[in-house]
């Protein structure tokens, strides 16, 4: 709390060179790699500086100014998802959550009303914060890689980046204009999640899909989709199946929605 007054109190110039100092101190100390035998039962100087990052990121007094570095925050805080202790990984998701609220606004208090129409695109997302979009984009590569295995069943692999990115992807709303070039690389891995052991990563994958579609494509995922769906006699992955109607029906009723 200290530190937030104080940054919100210093110099109102748009550089705001206190703020990008303290930023820039808190991101290198929160990379520092832990010590070999850290004590869980003290407090680590790399997990302060994240909850530190959480508060200036929370705090109203900053404004939009700490938006500039949401996409370093954002690539720390999914990378330290990883870390091997377990007070890091839980600053780290608090942090993430945090700045996704304050990247994409607040979400409705409800989601049974069926499909939201208001919130970001993600060409306008991605117009913001650049840096993020090859970052997500490997890390769905990565996600999609790894579920490859020598037969038809995708191997288990957990990955605690992946539903947090998802997430992030789920929460945007596919734009008219949006360039089909922009998003269509995030296509195939998020179609190849489909297969994905875990049922929350192939509910969340449907509905990333959607949101970094073009409305103008629906109907070429649509095929695209039924296409590869087995045939009665066909022995196939449950998981994989599951996963594809998933996607099917996600894509459908945005379709409905648009039209009406």
């Amino acid at each position: 709390m200290l530190i937030l007054c104080v940054l919100a109190a210093g110099e109102a110039s748009k550089a705001k060179p206190l703020l990008a100092q303290s930023m820039q101190t808190l991101l290198e100390t929160a990379k520092t790699p832990l010590p070999e035998n850290w004590d869980q039962t003290l407090d680590l100087p790399q997990v302060c500086a994240v909850h530190t990052l959480q508060a200036l990121v929370r705090g109203s007094g900053l404004g939009a100014a700490v938006l500039q570095f949401a996409p370093a925050v954002a690539i720390l805080s999914l990378t330290l998802l990883s870390s091997p202790c377990w007070a890091m990984r839980n600053a780290a998701l608090q942090l993430y959550s945090s700045l996704c609220s304050r990247m994409l606004g607040q979400r409705p208090s409800s989601e049974d009303s069926g499909p939201t129409q208001h919130g970001m695109s993600p060409l306008a997302f991605f117009f913001h914060y650049p840096a993020l979009q090859p970052f997500l984009l490997g890390e769905l590569r990565g996600a999609a890689q790894d579920l490859q295995g020598p037969s038809n069943e995708a191997k288990l692999h957990l990955q605690p980046s992946l539903y947090p990115v998802l997430t992030l992807l789920a929460q945007l709303q596919p734009g008219v204009q949006d360039s089909t070039e922009t998003l269509s690389d995030f296509l195939p891995p998020l179609l190849e999640l489909s297969a994905s052991p875990i049922y929350s990563i192939r509910v969340m994958a449907s509905k990333a899909l959607v949101a970094m579609t073009p409305p103008s494509e629906y109907m070429n995922i649509l095929i695209k989709l039924s296409a590869h769906l087995p045939s009665p006699r066909e022995c196939c992955c449950h998981n994989r199946l599951h996963g594809q109607l998933l996607q099917i029906k996600a894509v459908l009723e945005r379709a409905l929605c648009t039209v009406r």
